[in-house]
């Protein structure tokens, strides 16, 4: 019982955490730059190669601290999308880190 713990706590400080759930949808507005998801590692701090696509906006990410991991400062890789200007319907964001991939759905109004 002790090693799946210690199993665990290792895998969970060694990879990077896509902050929000997959599945998840976010309303953003036309044109606006928008943070959509966040992706942080407890252990190692900021995660790089964070990148992204969308169909119908770009996807751009910068550096930020939050409120994660039990402390106020942790760096994080924020993903901001910005639809096309205009645009106004749904569109999905996929996001890349290393290690790891999500699909955001944006509801654009």
């Amino acid at each position: 019982m002790s090693r799946l713990l210690v199993t665990t706590a290792v895998l969970a400080f060694a990879f990077p955490i896509a902050a929000l759930a997959q599945g998840r949808t976010e309303n953003v507005k036309s044109g606006a730059a928008s943070r959509v998801y966040n992706v942080f590692s407890c252990g190692r701090g900021i995660v790089g190669g964070v990148n992204g696509t969308a169909s119908h906006g770009t996807i751009t990410t910068r550096t930020a601290r939050q409120n994660r991991c039990g402390r106020p400062d942790q760096e994080v890789t924020e993903v901001v999308y910005t639809s096309q200007p205009g645009y106004r319907g749904p569109d999905e964001a996929y996001v890349y880190w290393s290690g790891g991939r999500t699909r955001v759905s944006v509801n654009v109004r």
